[in-house]
């Protein structure tokens, strides 16, 4: 499983439609969670950006569906981050001091 990071911004229809929001939240985690099999956490935030989202997803492909599949509802603008455990960051380090290139 990859990790992802997901960084929102209500658009202008979202910001109009701001009495939805909860709806399309719910329905955006329900999605995300049928598809992937992985729990998707939603965060209003104050600074930034409006929301913040962490789930996990087999493959890139399953984050590329969500984010298509939220964004063409125009509520939102996804900025995304895959992230990596700790444990994968240690191994990036070690290969590439053991002279090992990227795969």
């Amino acid at each position: 499983m990859f990790k992802y990071i997901f960084l929102m911004n209500l658009t202008d229809k979202g910001k109009n439609e701001l009495k939805d929001t909860i709806k399309w939240i719910e329905g955006a985690i329900h999605n995300f969670e049928t598809c992937t099999g992985c729990e998707l956490l939603i965060f209003p935030v104050m600074g930034e950006f409006d929301f913040v989202a962490i789930g996990d997803a087999p493959t890139d492909r399953y984050a590329m569906d969500f984010i298509l599949g939220l964004t063409v509802q125009g509520f939102v603008s996804i900025s995304t981050l895959k992230a990596f455990t700790l444990e994968e960051f240690s191994d990036m380090i070690n290969d590439l001091r053991l002279g090992k290139t990227p795969m």
